[in-house]
């Protein structure tokens, strides 16, 4: 593969470069009449805005402790996406965690009074969101037909996408439910358990910021194969033996920033691989397979505990080896886009 091939698979083919031998142009015959996609501008303050928006949004999209409550949260958020997308695709974005709060409002004013603190705060970030996130593609209505949202599951990559996006989010909610029970098991404070929250989440701002410049310049599957990799070797290697506060502490920061990039890089990469005039269905769709893995993966988890008489220890094994297999369905879908060759820019 030349190193011009190398360098414009993150940009899509130009005009003149439209075969079917090229790794950046779909084997399936629909999408290969499909147009480039448009020239994203940079900068500007509606980028700017719309990072805001986006940044509120899932700000408020997080939270919760009891197992079957927050997989059921996190399921009927996800689930719904292709709906969302199907939107997206038609008609732009604009139409569609609070731990350390909650923990120090309740006992000053009672449950009822914390939740609805947390509702008007959703709402007012909700309003900035819906006000500020706006679209650099066009968007129009287009007549609907079934067959535009069956094909994509007749299509190999469309397939093993889904597989990546299922067992990737059946391995992310098990830290995300059980982190702090468990250290709180493992003789950690109360206290000290719960401000890995925060710590937690501060990490993933890193997570969700530097991997993706690094994606631009080294390839959006190349910076997510490895850092999915590495939660499932941080979570085996770290989380597995550690009881220390250290060791637990480190695994926390060293795993929000992991899950950030796992979680904010997956919907460009879908956007490199397929149309642009089908992403919102297909990043929706493959949000959807996450909703049922974010549903199920908890309860899993505290039954296997649970049957372990309380320890976290094989909860974690099924969380690691589920990166695992994460990273096996990635890796076989880069082979599928860009070939094997490890230095393509992919």
């Amino acid at each position: 593969m030349s190193d011009r091939t190398d360098s414009n698979l993150e940009n899509g083919p130009t005009d003149s470069e439209k075969s079917p031998n090229s790794p950046s142009v779909s084997s399936d015959p629909a999408e290969s009449k499909s147009q480039p996609p448009p020239e994203a501008p940079e900068g500007g303050s509606k980028a700017f805005l719309s990072l805001l928006g986006g940044s509120l949004g899932l700000f408020i999209s997080f939270g919760s402790e009891i197992s079957w409550i927050t997989s059921s949260e996190f399921f009927f958020m996800l689930f719904a996406s292709p709906l969302s997308g199907y939107l997206f695709d038609n008609y732009g974005p604009r139409l569609p965690i609070f731990p350390l709060m909650v923990k120090y409002l309740l006992p000053e004013v009672g449950f009822g009074w914390t939740m609805r603190i947390c509702a008007f705060l959703i709402l007012a970030i909700w309003l900035i969101t819906m006000a500020t996130i706006a679209s650099n593609l066009p968007h129009g209505g287009r007549k609907f037909e079934i067959s535009n949202y069956t094909r994509p599951f007749t299509q190999p990559k469309f397939l093993i996408l889904l597989g990546f996006c299922y067992f990737l989010y059946w391995g992310l909610f098990v830290p995300f439910n059980y982190l702090v029970i468990s250290y709180v098991g493992y003789g950690m404070s109360l206290n000290m358990a719960f401000n890995l929250i925060p710590i937690m989440n501060g990490a993933s701002f890193i997570g969700r910021t530097v991997p993706n410049v690094l994606a631009d310049r080294y390839g959006r599957f190349n910076v997510l194969i490895i850092m999915v990799f590495a939660t499932g070797v941080i979570t085996l290697a770290l989380w597995l033996p550690a009881h220390s506060n250290a060791a637990l502490i480190s695994y926390a920061a060293i795993f929000g920033i992991t899950s950030g990039t796992c979680i904010g890089l997956t919907p460009p990469l879908v956007m490199t691989i397929f149309p642009p005039r089908e992403v919102g269905f297909r990043i929706g769709t493959a949000l959807a397979i996450a909703g049922v893995a974010a549903l199920t993966s908890p309860p899993i988890a505290g039954a296997i505990a649970s049957k372990s008489g309380g320890s976290y220890e094989n909860s974690t094994i099924f969380s690691g080896v589920n990166f695992m297999i994460a990273t096996a369905f990635l890796i076989w879908l880069r082979v599928q886009v860009a070939g094997w060759k490890p230095t393509t820019i992919a």
